[in-house]
């Protein structure tokens, strides 16, 4: 081996030594998104914080996308990226975690951005509040204007059941990306492949995994509202309701099985299954026109189970012509599902 040869042997050993132990990693799934993607990764690795591991998975991008990636990827030691075949927002990050080396993991989306100084204040917050999850907030961009969300809890720290009741009851936002958090908390959590709002489907799980959950009013993350992104193309042909149905489902179950003594948290997560069971019925016939989902959805809903919690009386009424009308709720279907 010449000198040249063991120069460069150490210098990609030292930085392979830096990745393995980065004390957080950052998940960035890339498809389609050159326009965007820069910004998302300057506001990363421009980060005050600087011991991180960058995971860039190409999930099947354009050769924009992978020209971006790579040259990033060669100015840079953190980064590590991966290239696949596309299986969705779901199998990519899925990829990133199972290479993820740090202790801490963060998602952000590649048409999003960061403050500079989110893991900072998030591992100087989870540290001195001996926390497993730092949940933040978010300011959304829609053209030139931006707005914020509140946290629907004032700042400082929780148990799991607080949190999870706040996510059942819609108060909290699901998404994976604004909830920094050990990796031993979904490190065998697989995001639902074929699937669309995947977040719903899984974040209850490391949530319901944390000792302590640590709360920032501040909004850290920057979410770009985009009319070509998927979640907007489903609110537009209507299929949204679907996704929305089949995700609170899953987490409505979950919550059954593993807080069977939480009646108030069981109960907070009834009204959000049962509206969009109502809306995906209404989208079955008049959208899809598929007549086993909403026989299956009809059986759901007519189970009862789903009468009691936090009901409103304008849910109970669509419910009372759903049950006791079905005729008058098919031809009111488009406007359900407008509502």
């Amino acid at each position: 081996m010449t000198r040249e040869e063991d120069t460069e042997k150490k210098k990609i050993d030292g930085e392979q030594a830096a990745k393995s132990s980065a004390k957080v990693s950052v998940i960035v799934p890339v498809y389609h998104v050159e326009k965007y993607l820069p910004a998302c990764l300057d506001s990363i690795l421009g980060q005050t914080f600087h011991d991180f591991e960058l995971i860039l998975i190409n999930d099947g991008g354009s050769e924009e996308d992978t020209a971006i990636c790579k040259r990033y990827a060669a100015g840079d030691s953190r980064i590590k990226y991966i290239e696949q075949e596309n299986k969705g927002l779901s199998g990519a990050r899925n990829a990133g975690l199972s290479q993820a080396a740090g202790e801490w993991i963060l998602f952000c989306d590649s048409d999003d951005w960061i403050e500079l100084n989110t893991i900072e204040k998030c591992i100087k917050t989870a540290e001195s509040a001996n926390a497993d999850m730092v949940i933040f907030g978010v300011s959304f961009s829609v053209g030139a204007a931006e707005y914020g969300t509140n946290q629907p809890l004032p700042e400082g720290v929780y148990d799991p059941e607080t949190v999870l009741g706040e996510l059942a009851s819609l108060r909290l936002m699901p998404n994976a990306w604004n909830k920094f958090m050990r990796k031993k908390l979904i490190e065998d959590v697989e995001f639902p492949l074929g699937e669309h709002w995947e977040d719903v489907a899984v974040i209850h799980i490391p949530i319901s995994r944390a000792d302590r959950i640590y709360i920032i009013d501040d909004n850290l993350y920057h979410y770009l509202q985009r009319q070509d992104a998927i979640t907007k193309v489903d609110m537009q042909n209507g299929s949204i309701v679907k996704w929305r149905f089949v995700q609170y489902s899953k987490r409505y179950d979950f919550l059954k099985r593993n807080y069977p003594e939480n009646a108030a948290l069981i109960e907070a997560a009834k009204p959000s299954v049962l509206k969009n069971g109502l809306k995906y019925a209404a989208y079955c016939l008049k959208i899809s026109k598929d007549k086993e989902e909403y026989r299956k959805t009809r059986r759901t809903i007519m189970s009862g189970e789903f009468d009691s919690g936090a009901v409103s009386g304008k849910l109970k009424a669509v419910l009372f012509v759903f049950r006791y009308a079905p005729h008058v709720f098919r031809l009111s279907a488009e406007r359900i599902l407008r509502s």
